[in-house]
This record gives structure tokens, C-alpha cells and sequence, in this order.
């Protein structure tokens, strides 16, 4: 999975590693793994960090989601769609202290009470599963088209 932000990235793992993850903690990257690999990596994760830079969607922290993996991060453009305090922790873009301090945050509420962390990483994979269906996209299509047909007809009169 490429990645737009390295700089960012880079500061944020190293932050995290210097300072010292509780032990059974571990920082695990999803690049240049297959689709399957990076599968099997967001199921057994409890975070996930997203880097989304003026993405149209972002759809690595919404695969996250549905995979029950609590979100930190930028939200980039689309995400504002998804990204709900509920189960995902929005950090503004560039503030890679505040990344940092909200990475250790979440761990330590998942260390406290790691039922209550859980249960906000299967309401985000609810959130998916219920916003983007097969068929809400068919219908969403549809409507598109529809509205770029009718405005069509309107300028050819």
C-alpha cells in the first residue's frame, strides 16, 4: 500500500518507537503486502492509522473499519463521511504530536477497558456495512446518471 505522507508516517512510528509501546503493543506495516496479507493484518489489529492526504475517499481506514479496527488519524477530504468520534480518533493534518498523543491515548483506553475499546471498532464495522452496500452504490450510480442525463437534455434545448 503506498504511502503519500512517509514524512509524516516516518515521524509518527518513530515517535511511537522512542518512546516506548507497552510491551504488548507492536507497530505492524501494511506495505508491500498482498491484498490477502493486508486482510489478515487488519483483523487482528485493534488500530489502525490513517494517513489519508485530500483523498476523495480514502478507502484503507473504511477497510480498517469493516475489519473492527478503531481509526486514528487525518481524515483527508472524504473522510468527513466516515470518520465519527464514535469509534475513530480525527487528528489535523501535520500535528504529528497530537497523532502521537492520540495513538498513546487510545492505547491506554484499550489497556483500561479493552471490551469497551472492542465494542467501538464493531460499531465502526456496522457503520460500513451499513452505509456502503452494493446496492446503496447501484442506486447512488443510477441517480448520477440520472442527473447527468437530465442535465444534459436541459442544455441541449
Amino acid at each position: 500500500m503506498p504511502r503519500k505522507l512517509g514524512g509524516d508516517v516516518a515521524q509518527v512510528i518513530n515517535i511511537l518507537r522512542l518512546t516506548e509501546l507497552p510491551n504488548d503493543w507492536s507497530l505492524i506495516s501494511i506495505d508491500n503486502k498482498t491484498e490477502s496479507e493486508v486482510a489478515a493484518i487488519m483483523k487482528e489489529s485493534m488500530i489502525f492509522l490513517s494517513f489519508n492526504f485530500r483523498e476523495g475517499f480514502g478507502l484503507p481506514p473504511v477497510e480498517a473499519m469493516a475489519c473492527g479496527c478503531y481509526i486514528i488519524g487525518y481524515i483527508g477530504q472524504g473522510g468527513r463521511e466516515y470518520f465519527n468520534p464514535s469509534f475513530t480518533t480525527a487528528v489535523n493534518e501535520g500535528n504529528i504530536i497530537d497523532y502521537v498523543e492520540s495513538v498513546k491515548k487510545i492505547i491506554d483506553k484499550f489497556n483500561v477497558n479493552q471490551d469497551e475499546m472492542l465494542e467501538k471498532g464493531r460499531l465502526a464495522s456496522k457503520f460500513v456495512f451499513a452505509h456502503y452496500t452494493i446496492e446503496k452504490e447501484t442506486e447512488d450510480t443510477l441517480n448520477i446518471w440520472n442527473e447527468i442525463m437530465q442535465s444534459s437534455k436541459l442544455l441541449a434545448r
